[in-house]
């Protein structure tokens, strides 16, 4: 594991994107252990955002150790596990900067939409695009329903397409940061509630 650490690896990360960085990542220490690749077809969400996203490194100047929070950024399955993350980061390394801010919004933002069968989400000045896995709705009814009843109930706000994407218009204009959280989770309580 200490070879994929190295600072020649984690120099790679601003090359290739975040959630790119950490599959290949995960793939190569599942195969390092001699075990398949079973990652969850759910965490495989699509996130583009305008906002910048990362753990500066003026933040936390070491490499090694800006990879090890990625990874647990990246090993977080609950809200409350990225809440406590966040926490530690702060109490250890000071105020988060904006951009390390805005990737814990990322990654809140995937936990909440990866029960919704969502393949992608965009985020565009003022609206939102929602990709959902096909096979997932096709495969569960009740699902697809929801995700077309919530589109007919505010036409004003939704557009569903044919494949089942849905166009969100925020009605306050541009879209920030936190618009884009409360927007994952209103959609997770809608599609899926609690």
């Amino acid at each position: 594991q200490k070879e994929i650490e190295g600072a020649e690896q984690s120099g790679h990360i601003e090359n290739i994107g975040l959630e790119l960085y950490m599959e290949l990542l995960q793939e190569a220490i599942l195969e390092i252990k001699g075990e398949r690749s079973t990652l969850k077809r759910s965490k495989d969400i699509e996130i583009q955002t305008p906002f910048a996203a990362s753990i500066p490194s003026y933040y936390i100047q070491d490499s090694s150790l800006r990879l090890k929070y990625y990874k647990k950024m990246s090993n977080c399955s609950e809200l409350s596990q990225l809440s406590e993350l966040q926490n530690e980061m702060n109490d250890i390394f000071g105020e988060l900067p904006n951009d390390l801010y805005n990737l814990f919004i990322t990654l809140e933002v995937r936990l909440h939409l990866q029960k919704c069968a969502v393949s992608s989400i965009s985020v565009q000045k003022t609206t939102i695009l929602l990709k959902f896995d096909k096979n997932v709705l096709e495969s569960e009814p009740s699902l697809r329903d929801k995700v077309i009843s919530l589109a007919l109930t505010t036409p004003k706000s939704y557009q569903i397409h044919p494949d089942y994407s849905l166009t969100y218009k925020h009605k306050d204009g541009i879209i920030s940061e936190n618009a884009f959280r409360n927007f994952a989770k209103l959609i997770s309580e809608q599609i899926v509630p609690c």
